[in-house]
């Protein structure tokens, strides 16, 4: 096992890798170094050995050392693209990551799947349980690894505009509200869970500006409904104009669970929506 660094001997740009199998052949899988390799031929790079190793978690760690050490990264003299060989993309700088994201697109522009591909897909998916959530090592892993990083403002419009006038059709949302239904997700004690994750949480000023700033001029897409109040025997007592309006002046605070059919009845009293 062997920490290598590649020369390319037309430019002098240089590539730091590892290599497991210590295969003089192999020059390393940066994209672009892979490039160059393609433009060059594999007769003008040189292969040198920077370090051995004796396992694969020092391997990596040497890598790191080696990477950092020459500062790889930030160098355009470098074809490195990553500080952390497990997690390159959120220490890339914005025009690496850009350069490796255009040249992908490129490569896979009007590539269709064999018939073989496509059914090893298939029998990969065969078994796998729809809805199925992620591990909580995984979810560690992707949290620490997006930690911090946030979207360009580039990033921000591309999303708004995909997310702009899509509609969606009538057997999506079928499949959805079918997913939906009796779902983990929408249990009494999944909504407890949020309800205590929510004591005590304030909102920023600044949080509280901008919704003021979203909500200025919208009209509402939730108008108040009228609440019936009714005995437990189903005898009307009172129309009130408002959830908030009942709660405020009852001090009955199941009255939107007993809305929602979560139960029956909320301090003693039926409570329903006027048709």
């Amino acid at each position: 096992m062997i920490v290598y660094l590649t020369t390319n001997l037309i430019n002098n740009k240089k590539y730091i890798g590892k290599d497991v199998k210590n295969n003089p052949k192999y020059l390393g899988s940066g994209a672009l170094l892979l490039e160059d390799i393609k433009k060059y031929g594999k007769e003008n790079f040189k292969k040198e050995i920077l370090e051995y190793c004796n396992d694969i978690q020092t391997l990596e760690e040497r890598e790191n050392y080696w990477i950092n050490y020459f500062e790889a990264v930030k160098k355009d003299t470098f074809y490195n693209i990553r500080e952390n060989v497990k997690n390159w993309y959120s220490n890339a700088d914005d025009i690496k990551k850009q350069y490796v994201k255009t040249k992908i697109s490129i490569s896979n522009k009007g590539k269709k799947l064999s018939n073989e591909t496509k059914e090893k897909i298939s029998k990969a998916n065969k078994n796998k349980i729809k809805g199925s959530y992620h591990t909580v090592e995984s979810k560690t892993k992707i949290g620490l690894a997006n930690k911090g990083r946030v979207h360009t403002n580039e990033e921000k419009i591309k999303i708004s505009n995909n997310l702009k006038n899509k509609k969606r059709s009538d057997e999506t949302k079928a499949k959805m509200s079918k997913s939906r239904k009796n779902h983990t997700m929408y249990t009494d004690e999944w909504r407890e869970k949020i309800r205590q994750g929510n004591l005590g949480r304030k909102q920023s000023d600044e949080t509280k500006e901008k919704i003021s700033k979203i909500k200025k001029g919208k009209p509402s897409t939730n108008p108040k409904k009228i609440i019936i109040q009714k005995s437990l025997q189903n005898e009307f007592i009172k129309e009130w104009s408002s959830i908030t309006e009942a709660k405020i002046s009852t001090k009955i605070k199941g009255i939107p669970n007993c809305l929602t059919k979560l139960c029956k009845s909320a301090g003693g009293y039926i409570w329903e929506y006027k048709k």
